[in-house]
């Protein structure tokens, strides 16, 4: 029983930090926050996103729905669709999230059409909800078809491109951590081509010191790291934290990211005691911001624990597991 309950902590975590974007909900676009394609431009090619797989559609409220609406109605069941999938996503709950994402996106190819920067955003939210459940390879379909409307919408100099480009960066260096050999070589270099682009277009459109130009600088960091160049790795992961630290506040969930991506490093490089204050900075963020059953958070509790226990405080990291064993099922315990 006990055995069961481990694995169902690590089920809710990565073996690295990832850095999970943030849920796109807007018109613009923008970041608040198997067969696998490269991305677009200098980067390489798309598949098609049409999926015979996708999940049942959930029964969803919506505000009208005795006879066609009117253009005001439609924004208004589309801005409740919106708010009920970042409900869903901000408790973990990603399954629920993802079928209305999908009823949303359908709700916005009705309204205004496939080629539109609306319909892109409703395609990165259910990329978002895929890489949340996992589900890798339909992830990137979804970050790439995404990418191909704005392309044709906004074009690729813009804020919602860069965003989604760095999205599916993300999602490559998630592929990573299962990964061996040269495909784990290929999914290096697509997520550094990918974060790289998105950098360059962000330091043309965005103001200096923008906190999306630091997400991106966190996460080519880790890049740089698995690419055995250390000495960028922490150049570039301490800019970003100390530049996230200025704009946002330390107490920010992007903080918290950089944070978790830099204490990674510090534990690979065998500097423990630097890990283990920055892990638990992030767990005590995260516990704050999102509750402590929240997945990033008991994926943070876990990266303590494991700091932990390769500075060889194996008691320690017993201790934070037995914790977050009881908070997943404490009558099991």
């Amino acid at each position: 029983m006990r055995l069961t309950l481990v694995a169902r902590v690590t089920a809710c975590i990565t073996r690295q930090p990832t850095a999970s974007a943030p849920l796109l909900l807007h018109a613009q676009g923008h970041a608040c926050a198997g067969r696998v394609g490269a991305p677009v431009s200098r980067v390489g090619r798309f598949f098609s996103t049409e999926d015979s797989s996708e999940p049942k559609r959930p029964v969803v409220q919506v505000l009208h729905h005795k006879h066609k609406p009117s253009y005001v109605e439609a924004e208004q069941d589309i801005a409740l669709l919106q708010r009920q999938i970042r409900d869903a996503y901000n408790v973990g709950n990603y399954s629920e999230a993802l079928e209305t994402a999908l009823t949303c996106r359908d709700a916005v190819r009705d309204h205004f059409g496939e080629q539109h920067p609306v319909y892109a955003s409703t395609i990165v939210n259910i990329a978002l909800m895929y890489k949340s459940l996992g589900k890798m390879e339909e992830a990137v379909e979804s970050y790439e078809h995404a990418l191909r409307v704005y392309k044709e919408s906004v074009g690729e100099q813009h804020a919602s491109f860069a965003t989604t480009l760095h999205n599916l960066g993300s999602v490559y260096r998630t592929l990573t951590h299962s990964a061996t050999g040269m495909e784990r070589v290929n999914m290096l270099h697509r997520a550094q081509e990918c974060f790289e682009e998105s950098l360059k277009i962000r330091r043309v459109m965005l103001e200096p010191g923008h906190p999306d130009i630091a997400l991106s600088m966190c996460n080519l960091g880790i890049v740089h790291w698995h690419n055995k160049q250390a000495d960028k790795a922490f150049k570039m992961l301490n800019e970003a934290k100390d530049l996230l630290e200025q704009r946002v506040g330390r107490n920010s969930a992007l903080t918290a990211l950089a944070m978790n991506n830099l204490a990674f490093v510090y534990k690979e490089a065998r500097r423990y005691d630097e890990a283990i204050a920055l892990y638990t900075d992030v767990v005590d963020i995260r516990r704050e911001l999102l509750g402590a059953d929240h997945n990033e958070t008991i994926m943070a509790s876990h990266n303590l624990a494991e700091a932990y226990r390769a500075a060889g405080n194996e008691e320690k990291a017993i201790v934070i597991q037995n914790e977050l064993i009881e908070l997943l099922d404490p009558k099991e315990l």
